[in-house]
């Protein structure tokens, strides 16, 4: 949850939302139109936290790659 609330997608649907509801309040946005906003937000937020959950299974299961030892080639500087 710590890594969700430093991210600016998140603060961006949060802030998404707030203002779907002072549309809606003012009389600006109409009811179909502040739903379809907070679903916008909301989405946004699942879809990121998604993501970060996906993102941090894909490294811990992702094979490590060993570089080969490179015991028949000359280090730099030196002659074969």
């Amino acid at each position: 949850m710590k890594n969700i609330l430093k991210s600016k997608t998140f603060w961006t649907s949060i802030a998404a939302i707030a203002a779907s509801g002072a549309g809606y309040a003012d009389g600006i946005l109409t009811t179909g139109a502040a739903l379809q906003t907070v679903a916008t937000g909301l989405v946004g937020i699942f879809l990121r936290m998604a993501m970060g959950k996906l993102s941090a299974q894909i490294a811990d299961t992702a094979p490590t790659i060993e570089q080969p030892a490179s015991a028949g080639t000359p280090a730099a500087g030196e002659s074969a």
